[in-house]
């Protein structure tokens, strides 16, 4: 399949490793473009299990997140009356 899009799981695991499993990592390889996207700490690890050169990989995804229209707003407190 000359088009086709291959996603790689280098981890699955949480902030701490629980389980040593390796932090969160996706490797996404298509015809035009090789990245990573949500990286944690142990992205490297996952790397060399998966057999991928660090060399393949063109562009890091991170902290993407859509934008809001409207300004983030203090949430009041309320408090009682003694």
């Amino acid at each position: 399949m000359p088009n086709a899009v291959q996603v790689t799981i280098l981890g699955s695991g949480d902030a701490f490793g629980s389980g040593g499993r390796l932090h969160s990592a996706y490797l996404i390889e298509a015809p035009s473009a090789t990245f990573l996207v949500d990286c944690g700490t142990t992205v490297l690890q996952g790397l060399k299990r998966a057999d991928v050169k660090t060399t393949q990989t063109h562009e890091t995804l991170k902290g993407i997140s859509a934008p809001s229209d409207e300004p983030s707003k203090p949430r009041a407190q309320s408090r009682k009356a003694a």
